[in-house]
């Protein structure tokens, strides 16, 4: 199963991603963030 990402942006300061991957071991997931510079605009950004 690939990872699934969220975009948070609500709050400009506080903006990133949050990406979470089922099974990265047996019975456990993997979640990873990313925090983003408040400068940048992340609003139109698209996932791979």
């Amino acid at each position: 199963m690939g990872a699934k990402k969220i975009r948070f942006n609500d709050v400009c300061y506080r903006q990133g991603f949050l990406e979470v991957t089922a099974n990265i071991h047996p019975g456990h997931i993997n979640l990873e963030t990313w925090e983003i510079h408040p400068d940048l605009d992340i609003s139109e950004k698209e996932f791979d």
